[in-house]
């Protein structure tokens, strides 16, 4: 993506979020992420600004792509938000230990190591 500029790297990152929220499958996503930056990439060499390539709204443009391309089953969907659970754990656990040890020392209970 180096070699766009920086709106046209903007307008990447929104069709590829705008995907991967509509649940299309994660190798799809990145496939149309490389065609996009190839016709951005191209439009530009050409001195054309990007709404001429994926028009004015790039919702639509996505929504086209979406009716074409292979969507995530539930298993994958499940696998998914079961992982950034999972994820989330470690942070949930370091927040808690804060908030308790914060609890413990402000209340003067003191803190239990």
């Amino acid at each position: 993506m180096r070699r766009l500029s920086c709106e046209n790297r903007g307008w990447v990152r929104k069709i590829t979020s705008y995907l991967t929220g509509k649940q299309v499958d994660d190798a799809e996503v990145e496939s149309v992420r490389r065609d996009v930056i190839v016709m951005l990439a191209g439009a530009e060499a050409r001195g054309e600004l990007a709404e001429s390539v994926i028009g004015a709204d790039y919702k639509a443009f996505c929504e086209e792509i979406r009716e074409s391309v292979r969507m995530k089953t539930e298993s994958e969907k499940t696998k998914d938000d079961a992982l950034r659970m999972f994820c989330a754990l470690p942070f949930c656990g370091i927040v808690y230990s804060v908030a308790y040890t914060l609890q413990q020392l402000f209340l003067g209970t003191g803190v239990v190591l």
